[in-house]
Parts: structure tokens; sequence; C-alpha cells
């Protein structure tokens, strides 16, 4: 089953970092590369001040409810994710990959490890205090 990614802005830093690390995954057919493929299928690298604020990005604090159920909040980071961490979501996990790029009120399906599919619905993005 595919799944559909919204079209969204990458800062090119971002954009480039995903096809860097889709490289290094050449062949897997884990969660995080099918996510990582439909999430660089769906992006556009763009100059970082053409991106609008409210994108979910490395570094921001995301407000989201995954299958409709109470929201969560975490920041969005590039360091490995780590058991236990209830600020941080890695972009280097599936949940947090599927987070990448969307903006409030869009919404994205994505399979987990555990071959789940989870829904995830953004509803407020602001920067890390």
């Amino acid at each position: 089953m595919l799944f559909a990614h919204p079209p969204t802005l990458l800062p090119s830093t971002e954009y480039h970092r995903l096809q860097r690390l889709l490289r290094t995954m050449i062949g897997s057919r884990t969660p995080l590369a099918s996510v990582l493929r439909l999430k660089l299928g769906a992006a556009a690298p763009a100059l970082a001040q053409t991106v609008p604020d409210d994108v979910a990005l490395s570094g921001a604090r995301v407000r989201f409810r995954t299958d409709r159920q109470r929201p969560e909040e975490r920041v969005l980071t590039w360091q490995a994710p780590e058991r236990g961490d209830d600020i941080h979501l890695s972009l280097r996990s599936p949940r947090g990959l599927a987070l990448l790029g969307l903006s409030p009120g869009e919404s994205v399906s994505y399979r987990t490890d555990r071959d789940r599919t989870e829904y995830l619905e953004v509803e407020r993005v602001s920067q890390a205090a």
C-alpha cells in the first residue's frame, strides 16, 4: 500500500540531507526508507527564506495527533532516537520523517517499524525555545 505525502517546500539544506540519507539506504525496504522515498518524491528544494515559518523542520516544535488521539508536542531533531526522550522526535525515525515539511492542518499516513499504519495530523508548528 502506498501513502501520499502532501507536496512541500524544504530548505535546500534539509532536502539535500534527505538525498544523502537516501543514498545510504539504497535497496532498503525499511519503513524509514519508504517514508524517505515518499518524502523526497513530494518535496522540492527552496531557499530557506522562502519556506513558511509554520513548516515542520529540524529544530521546530510540532504539536500533532497520532490516530486522532490526544495531542503530543515534540521538537524535531536530526539526532538519533533515544528511548524515553519525551521532548525530541528524531527525523531518523519514520514518525519524525513523516512530519517533516508538514504545516498545521496537514496530515499524512505512514507505516511504522511494527508494520502498522499511523495517521498523523499537525496542529501547530513553532520555533523551539
